[in-house]
């Protein structure tokens, strides 16, 4: 039978399997667990201990940068002035509880109560309470039934501390001789400029789920980890308070706010997050999630971040039920490894639902006594007297809502100015300036891409054997990186590499949007321009990178993955971008170009879409690539409007969009087609300040033949 004619889909076929490049098998996808569904807060998230402490010290480096940069910490903002408003003194006899309001940056507010020992001599130790998503936080009432069943099923001994749980805390702690801060959630309490959403399920218009505010990194998890750090500098600065003596300890949400704190500040000395820490669910509500937070990454190795200081957590009959053998076997581990087997324990009670109870409240109460006092000191909470919410409210007629407390819109308005004139005052002007902020940039660049310059050893190779496509020998092969499942899903990257008869020790990177068979003509030969490379022995390695080449389905392109619709954070914040990934295996194919064929030089060409990522590789890559020719093409990250578009990348416009991120690939050769007038001059200029002029060449439109004429010289 013939057939007259064929459909697109058929051709596409044909062709695909026709692809003398091809290195997978005809008709399959690359072995990719990337093309699977995207990671969640609902699937496992081990933590694997690094080998020696070595390995440990430089992974806490990476991680802790990039938890700051997913939070929009990265450099810390200023510490505007607090103007601590502290009033309205209760006195409980043994205690006293005032009412605090902190402002916290500009615009926003953070309220609390302060609870502090009225006998105690010397300075004291202190501890944050943050508190979870319980109904009203430091205002809630679970009610008297709650309260009795609480009793009952041995939780609790006192109706009163069952009832207000929030409350029985800090003022236990103050009858033990301790200063305790409890503050507001977003959107709880006396924070209810901003809504809070309570769950995945209740989301509202006009929060941090817009692709603005992903790009700047802009988000709730941002703002409570900055009023954390805002409520410790608080209490660190009381005259009645030891700041070597902190503490922070919260349920639920309180627990994820209690380890991101010590995840992002060393100041605090005990760490006690409760019902949170786990490999299991990671925290649901938009509070806790945030893009790139956990990519590669989990709450137990967040929480791992406090090591070597004390830390204590507990479980429950919840996500957390599994903590005495997933999780804190590892961390045990790594305590051991830091000589502080003593300073790590988790107690698993699940006979309890998911709570903050009397139970898990007294074992805190030994746990900071034991690294506060030595140990010895009460544990046994007392009944309390309850406080109305008239009496801990932060405002009052003679205290009202300052009128500069901005609501949610007015807030995102103003944040996105403000990094608007971060990235003013930053321009570098000078070679001062530039080092300045490329000190800024690498960090924050690693941490968007999630990736480090990966080294040889790292490079999984998986040699597919040879073919010969005109006068040239073609070898294949299918790439991975050696590094944790979490950080890396199992991946496969099809490389070939298009050797000259004579090589000279040189090999060229070429990445397009089309993979590899860009590089061949309709008649399977290489194209002029490879050519000339190969002619002049150059080695050129193709990969096709992440939804590129061969991971086209037969007939169709491989769809990029889903993005979470209610809020991208939840995609972003466990899942590098598509750009990201891109970035990512071009960076395992450079690095193993260069040991593969013990390469004197490698040189990288990224030609239309390819550019950006080739421009983001180089960028982390830095002299470990020796020169690129790249495409900046039409676009800017800030042309990108919808969280999910496969161009998004978090971060990247609080870091100054493309151009500012290309002056990482300073001062190696670069030929940059595409940069607007304003552009060029910025990247021109730094190469002139880091006395290299030469070296960086511009042109309104980059080809192939372009980018190889200059790679040849």
């Amino acid at each position: 039978m013939v057939f007259s004619t064929l459909t697109a889909a058929s051709l596409f076929w044909i062709a695909a399997n026709s692809d003398p490049l091809r290195v997978c098998e005809p008709g399959k996808l690359p072995a990719d667990e990337r093309l699977n569904r995207p990671r969640n807060l609902d699937d496992y998230h081990p933590f694997t201990v690094p080998k020696d402490l070595a390995s440990w010290s430089k992974r806490r480096e990476a991680l802790k940068r990039q938890v700051l940069v997913s939070q929009g910490l990265w450099p810390l903002p200023e510490r505007t002035p607090l103007r601590p408003v502290v009033h309205r003194k209760i006195d409980r006899g043994e205690y006293t509880i005032e009412a605090v309001l902190l402002n916290t940056r500009p615009g926003h507010y953070l309220a609390g109560s302060l609870y502090r020992p009225k006998n105690a001599t010397g300075k004291s130790p202190a501890v944050l309470c943050p508190h979870g998503h319980w109904a009203n936080g430091r205002f809630g009432d679970a009610g008297e039934k709650a309260a009795a069943d609480l009793v009952k099923g041995g939780g609790e001994s006192h109706l009163v501390n069952a009832r207000y749980h929030l409350q029985a805390l800090p003022a236990t702690l103050a009858k033990f001789g301790c200063v305790a801060f409890a503050y507001d959630m977003i959107g709880v309490a006396d924070s209810k400029m901003l809504n809070h959403p309570v769950s995945t399920l209740h989301l509202f218009n006009g929060g941090f789920e817009d692709a603005e505010s992903i790009l700047r990194l802009h988000s709730f998890m941002g703002l409570q980890t900055w009023n954390s750090i805002r409520a410790l500098d608080f209490i660190s600065s009381l005259p009645d308070v030891d700041p070597a003596r902190i503490g922070i300890t919260g349920g639920s949400g309180g627990g994820t706010q209690s380890f991101m704190l010590c995840a992002v500040d060393d100041r605090p000395l005990v760490s006690f997050p409760t019902v949170m820490v786990s490999t299991a669910m990671q925290g649901g509500c938009v509070c806790e999630n945030a893009p790139l937070l956990r990519v590669g990454t989990g709450n137990i190795e967040l929480a791992a971040l406090h090591a070597p200081k004390p830390l204590g957590m507990t479980g429950a009959d919840d996500w957390t039920k599994e903590i005495d053998t997933k999780g804190l076997p590892e961390l045990r581990t790594l305590y051991d490894m830091l000589g502080a087997k003593d300073h790590v324990a988790a107690w698993n009670m699940p006979q309890y639902k998911h709570n903050y109870n009397q139970v898990s409240r007294e074992l805190f109460y030994a746990w900071a006594d034991k690294f506060f006092r030595g140990g010895g000191g009460p544990t046994k909470e007392p009944p309390m007297t309850a406080s109305t919410v008239a009496e801990m409210t932060a405002f009052d007629a003679e205290h009202p809502r300052p009128k500069d407390y901005l609501t949610l819109p007015q807030l995102k308005t103003l944040m996105n100015k403000q990094n608007e004139e971060w990235l003013a005052t930053t321009r570098p002007t000078d070679a001062k300036s530039l080092d300045r902020w490329l000190g800024v940039a690498l960090p924050a660049l690693k941490a968007i891409i999630v990736d480090e310059p990966p080294t040889a050893a790292e490079i999984i190779v998986e040699d597919k054997g040879s073919a010969t496509i005109g006068e040239y020998r073609v070898e294949k092969f299918l790439l991975a990186r050696r590094q944790a499942p979490i950080v890396n899903p199992k991946e496969s990257i099809p490389t070939v590499a298009f050797l000259p008869r004579t090589p000279k020790g040189r090999v060229a990177v070429w990445s397009d949007a089309d993979g590899k068979s860009a590089l061949l003509d309709a008649k399977f030969e290489p194209i002029p321009s490879v050519k000339k490379l190969l002619d002049d022995g150059i080695i050129v390695v193709a990969p096709d990178v992440y939804l590129t080449g061969e991971f086209h389905r037969p007939g169709q392109l491989s769809a990029p993955p889903t993005v979470d619709k209610r809020y991208a954070g939840y995609f972003h914040g466990y899942n590098r971008s598509v750009l990201a990934n891109r970035a990512h295996d071009l960076m395992t194919a450079a690095t193993f170009a260069r040991e593969r064929y013990k390469a004197s030089s490698v040189s990288m060409i990224g030609l239309g879409p390819a550019g950006v990522w080739t421009l983001l590789a180089k960028g982390v890559l830095g002299s470990n690539v020796d020169c690129v020719a790249a495409d900046m093409g039409p676009w800017r990250f800030k042309d990108v409007t919808h969280p999910d578009d496969p161009r998004l990348i978090p971060g990247a416009r609080k870091y100054g969009d493309l151009a500012r991120l290309t002056l990482l690939c300073a001062p190696g050769p670069m030929l940059l087609g595409g940069a607007k007038p304003d552009e060029r001059a910025l990247i021109e200029n730094a190469y002139k300040w880091l006395e290299h002029p030469g070296d960086f060449n511009a042109v309104d439109t980059l080809g192939c033949d372009e980018a190889v004429a200059w790679i040849l010289k």
